[in-house]
């Protein structure tokens, strides 16, 4: 009686898992899998007021197409500008129209030009949805300047738990 049941038991247990490895496949064909040809990094982001309650995002982004050798000085970069209510918007603008995955784990510095009496509120809003962004290292360099033309530098961990603190309002 036993024997009975075994085949059909080893044969589901084949077809599990061939449909597990088969949806694994598929996931590792996903956009956060992309291979590194078909990915786009950002080396930093500079952002202003756009129109419309929305923020202007330049991507400066590595351009590996005729990259040779591991020479930092030998990179060329090129700059997408896309608009968006903050980083996530854009980028899927980005994703869509270049038609690419931008990987924005490799970001060193971001660059904020605001003038207060414009953005108020929705600069900061941007800056906290920042800290939702799963891949953008929090370590990065934030360099924001204001209408006065003042730089301030800081890490982006810190400038968001001042945000949420309520120790600054850009």
């Amino acid at each position: 009686m036993l024997n009975k049941w075994v085949l059909p038991l080893v044969i589901a247990g084949l077809l599990s898992a061939l449909l597990i490895g088969k949806l694994d496949y598929d996931k590792a064909k996903d956009k956060k899998n992309k291979y590194p040809e078909e990915r786009d990094y950002v080396k930093e982001v500079h952002i202003n007021k756009a129109k419309d309650g929305k923020f202007g995002f330049n991507f400066v982004v590595v351009d590996l197409s005729d990259y040779k050798g591991n020479y930092k000085d030998n990179i060329d970069l090129e700059t997408y500008y896309y608009e968006g209510e903050n980083l996530d918007v854009a980028k899927q603008c980005y994703e869509q129209e270049e038609n690419r995955y931008l990987d924005l784990g490799h970001i060193s510095d971001i660059y904020i030009k605001y003038d207060c009496n414009e953005c108020g509120n929705e600069l900061n809003e941007m800056i906290k949805n920042l800290a939702t962004v799963e891949e953008l290292e929090k370590q990065c360099n934030v360099f924001i300047e204001d209408e006065n033309e003042e730089i301030t530098n800081i890490k982006l961990f810190e400038l968001i738990k001042q945000i949420y603190n309520g120790e600054r309002f850009i």
